[in-house]
């Protein structure tokens, strides 16, 4: 039996996924009669989803079309059902003419290798996806009884009833699903204070022990086991009602409530060499902190060399240790920042460097280190470098193809706009050397015009598209113009530019003007352990703080590396340490770190010392007088080096008391 396989950028593979049949899907040349299913590649390994096809026909701008990315389309299939499988078929399952494959490229009119096998796992995979569904039911009621809760509204005289009593009967005017074991009472519109566990819910009867919510219209009888007093309230947000969470508590929901589980992670020492760790007691019992990673490099070198020549090159690792370790009490802060200042009035001023090539644009030198220690939100010229597996990093035709998936094209990019007031008209002129360049077709253009609400095409001819507002105002006028320019034809939001870089050892790298990391690592060709970007804030959201805190640690030393200044790490894991060790990134400003300071004084010196001391003696702060500035400005010892050690001298006395301390030293000494 003969099937069409397809291939398809990620961006239609990910619209398949959620795409609602039936729906059209627009391939470029013909389709012949009786294909009846298809398989489609979003990354060329392959073939994740089974398509089901009940008519083909020819392309005619059809609605509710998913356009293949091999350009302008011809047909158009009509596809009733979708199946998806992660692990997919392998290309090498499929033939042509009797051909094994070993790439999905194009689209091609296929037979299977084995036909039997094939029959046999289609047999199967139906099977195996009436029972899941099974399960998944089973599961999604048990996940749904567990996360969903009863909330009410209630007032505080029966709030403190049922504290004092805990376990009891409590009639409420409301029905409750069996089931839920868990409910949250508020005496507020805007939170819940009180929590309550349920042991079981039963209609509404009458009984002598019930503590009743009201006197009239009660329906649920609640067998409340304990009564529980929120230390921190749970805010009608955090509660999801109807899809949405709850804007403030009115009356009384069943609502969803997130959690959180907490599982002990696997502990590091069992992943490591035990001889790595064995090399690390050792030294610890001589007083030395060995890293890991040196550890582990040392291992590597004994294997190599002998006994004597090891214990030479440990010798010199402890001294180096010990040379670098730093006093009790020393000020890093102050040290840190001195060493990355000086510096830093040796670096340029240059705020733009081209990175390799003439398209893409970073700044460096002093503006970017101001960039990163602002935890600026978008810096100034975003960027990433994206890295492609083994498998496709030497592939000129992949990296283009990438490239041209993730590089977002908008209406201005490759269209001129005029804009008729007499007419009330907007006019989009496609220029073609653009939309070569781009890789766009005209029916590309014409899909995501049509796409938008409010408008109405009324003229196609020569090319040009013109378009009309719903109603005649200069306002949507002007709104549709500006709308038009940015509408996005393909690619990812926020990636304006990509170009390949060759590198020395033939493998090829993508340098982008812009950022879009969540997107770019989930393309299947991608190395998502190498790809980078220049955008802190954006790391911290994806992959978390602490990739934000090394992000912030590489880009500074990259920046100094540039300018060709050295700066121990320490001084700017000191820095990365304070901008996230809350958990978010901060600035070090008056906004984050220097503004957030526990000491009244010490803000107060850094910036707008009026507001500071105003708000102060208002709320009533109190200043320990822990740190270095509010010291300094009373004009005591700061707590540092040996102004962080009280001694305490005691002397010997005179007459009968200082013979008697000699005495009492002398046996205690023995001298």
């Amino acid at each position: 039996m003969s099937v069409l396989l397809i291939r398809d950028s990620q961006t239609n593979a990910k619209e398949l996924k959620s795409k609602n049949v039936p729906f059209y899907y627009a391939l470029c040349g013909k389709i012949p009669e009786g294909i009846t299913e298809a398989y489609v590649s979003g990354g060329g390994k392959n073939a994740t989803f089974h398509l089901t096809i009940d008519l083909v026909e020819k392309y005619a701008n059809q609605e509710n079309c998913i356009i293949n990315a091999c350009g302008k389309p011809d047909y158009v299939a009509k596809v009733t059902k979708v199946e998806y499988k992660d692990s997919g078929i392998p290309a090498s399952r499929f033939s042509i003419n009797g051909k094994q494959i070993d790439t999905i490229e194009g689209i091609n009119i296929v037979e299977f290798m084995d036909k039997e096998r094939h029959e046999a796992e289609r047999k199967e995979i139906k099977e195996e996806k009436v029972s899941k569904k099974q399960e998944t039911k089973v599961q999604e009621n048990e996940d749904s009884l567990r996360n969903r809760v009863v909330l009410w509204r209630d007032v505080s005289k029966k709030v403190k009833q049922l504290i004092e009593i805990g376990k009891c009967m409590y009639a409420v005017d409301f029905e409750v699903s069996p089931g839920i074991k868990e409910g949250y009472i508020s005496t507020d519109k805007k939170k819940a204070t009180t929590r309550v566990l349920i042991e079981k819910v039963e209609p509404y009867s009458e009984s002598g022990d019930i503590i009743k919510k009201k006197e009239k219209n009660l329906k649920t009888i609640l067998h409340i086991s304990s009564v529980h007093v929120l230390d921190k309230p749970v805010m009608s947000s955090d509660f999801i009602f109807a899809g949405g969470p709850l804007t403030s508590i009115e009356t009384n929901y069943e609502a969803e409530i997130s959690r959180i589980e907490i599982t002990k992670k696997q502990e590091y020492s069992s992943q490591v060499n035990p001889d790595v760790l064995e090399l690390v007691e050792r030294e610890r019992k001589k007083g030395i902190t060995l890293p890991v990673d040196v550890a582990q490099r040392l291992i590597e070198i004994r294997n190599k060399v002998d006994a004597s020549e090891f214990q030479i090159l440990l010798d010199r690792v402890e001294q180096e240790i010990n040379k670098r370790k730093i006093d009790p009490f020393e000020a890093v802060g102050i040290i840190a920042a001195q060493s990355i200042g000086e510096p830093g009035t040796q670096m340029t001023m240059r705020t733009f460097h081209y990175a390799g090539v003439k398209d893409v644009d970073v700044t460096l030198g002093l503006p970017r280190i101001i960039e990163i220690v602002d935890a600026r939100r978008t810096p100034s010229t975003p960027s990433m470098n994206i890295y492609l597996t083994s498998e496709y990093e030497r592939s000129e035709e992949v990296v283009n193809r990438v490239m041209r998936e993730i590089e977002n094209t908008t209406i201005i990019d490759v269209c001129e706009i005029s804009t008729d007031i007499m007419e009330m008209t907007v006019t989009v002129i496609p220029r073609k050397d653009l939309l070569e360049r781009r890789k766009v077709s005209y029916d590309d253009i014409m899909r995501v015009i049509q796409a938008q609400k409010g408008i109405t095409i009324i003229n196609t001819e020569g090319g040009n598209i013109e378009i009309k507002p719903s109603s005649d105002s200069y306002r949507k006028l002007y709104s549709l113009q500006e709308s038009l320019k940015n509408l996005t034809i393909k690619g990812f939001p926020g990636i304006k530019r990509a170009v390949a870089i060759r590198e020395d050892d033939g493998t090829y790298k993508i340098q982008t003007q812009g950022s879009n990391l969540r997107q770019v690592l989930e393309i299947e060709e991608i190395d998502s352990t190498r790809t980078t970007t220049n955008d802190i804030i954006e790391i911290a959201n994806v992959l978390g703080i602490e990739a934000a805190r090394n992000a912030i640690l590489n880009e500074i030393k990259e920046t100094l590396h540039e300018q060709s200044l050295e700066v121990d790490e320490r001084h700017l894991m000191v820095v990365a340490d304070m901008m996230t060790f809350e958990g978010t990134v901060r600035a070090v400003g008056r906004q984050g770190i220097s503004g957030k300071k526990s000491s009244v004084l010490a803000r107060a010196a850094f910036e707008i010392t009026t507001k500071h001391l105003m708000r102060a003696g208002i709320v009533g702060e109190t200043d320990e007088l822990t740190g270095v500035a509010e010291n300094i400005i009373v004009g005591q010892p700061v707590t540092l080096g040996t102004g962080a050690i009280n001694l305490v001298y005691k002397g010997m006395g005179s007459g009968k008391t200082a013979k008697r301390d000699e005495s009492e030293h002398m046996e205690r000494t023995g001298e």
